[in-house]
Parts: C-alpha cells; sequence; structure tokens
C-alpha cells in the first residue's frame, strides 16, 4: 500500500512565478487598452502584436495567448474571423 505523508498545501511562488505574473499584468494591461482605442474594429493578430512589442518586452505570441485568456475572463469580446489571415472582429471592452 502507497501512503503519502507529505504536505497537501500548494508550494509557495518562486519568484519565476512572481515575475511571470507582474509581466502578464502589463502586457493584459497594454492589450486591453489597444482593445478598448479598437473597440468594435476587425484586426489582424500581428496588427495587436506590433503594438504591444513597441511598448513591451514580450515573445511573439504572448498579446495572442493573453487576449485569449482575456476573453476567457470575460474582459474582451473577440472572435476570429477568418483563422487563415488570423483576422480577428473586437467586441466590447470591460
Amino acid at each position: 500500500m502507497l501512503t503519502y505523508e507529505g504536505s497537501v498545501l500548494p508550494p509557495k511562488p518562486t519568484e519565476q512565478a512572481a515575475q511571470l505574473a507582474r509581466v502578464e499584468g502589463r502586457l493584459a494591461e497594454a492589450i486591453l487598452a489597444w482593445c478598448t482605442l479598437h473597440e468594435h474594429q476587425q484586426f489582424r493578430m500581428a496588427e495587436l502584436t506590433e503594438a504591444i512589442t513597441a511598448h513591451l518586452q514580450a515573445a511573439p505570441d504572448s498579446a495572442r495567448r493573453i487576449l485569449g485568456q482575456l476573453r476567457k475572463q470575460g474582459r474582451v469580446e473577440c472572435e476570429c474571423v477568418n483563422r487563415a489571415e488570423s483576422l480577428y472582429r473586437l467586441g466590447s471592452v470591460r
């Protein structure tokens, strides 16, 4: 029989996790600001990525990934209009 005597508490956040949360927060703020300026418009993901990476250091796919998180959180309405052309349409921004 297997037994486990270790702690069931989640591990404490590491310095790397704290830095990741800080960077993602800044990226999310920048993406929300950009989306507010382009509310109810179509855009290509490259436009968003270029706008964000012009002001913040980020991996090329970070803008798309964080936009997806914001959409799942209900903070941005966004839909893919044409996946092949990476064309999206913004709705409301909250």
